[in-house]
């Protein structure tokens, strides 16, 4: 787990999930999922958009951007266990086209 988790208001950790990453507290959202709403050239919402439609405090998305965008390792790893699981059951190909590594984000 990132020792950064504790200095989040609204990021933690969610001890019921094999993800390693942080989520909204108290929802099962991961920050990523945020995160990946707000980037890209196509269909980008604004962080506004974004805690309008999940009905978070714009500060709870602004806070899972600024994580995303420190690159903790915990979302590297979270894909690559992803990518494992999705090879063993023959989607790799798939999921890659669909969702994107985040390292290229």
């Amino acid at each position: 787990m990132s020792s950064s988790a504790n200095r989040y208001k609204y990021l933690a950790p969610d001890p019921d999930s094999s993800y390693r990453q942080l989520r909204i507290n108290g929802r099962r959202i991961l920050a990523r999922t945020l995160y990946s709403l707000t980037i890209g050239d196509e269909g980008r919402m604004s962080p506004e958009e974004v805690a309008r439609d999940y009905d978070l405090p714009l500060e709870a998305v602004q806070e899972a951007i600024a994580y995303c965008e420190s690159k903790p390792p915990e979302i590297v790893e979270d894909f690559a266990m992803d990518e494992a699981r999705a090879a063993a059951r023959g989607t790799k190909d798939l999921r890659s086209k669909q969702q994107g590594h985040p390292a290229a984000d």
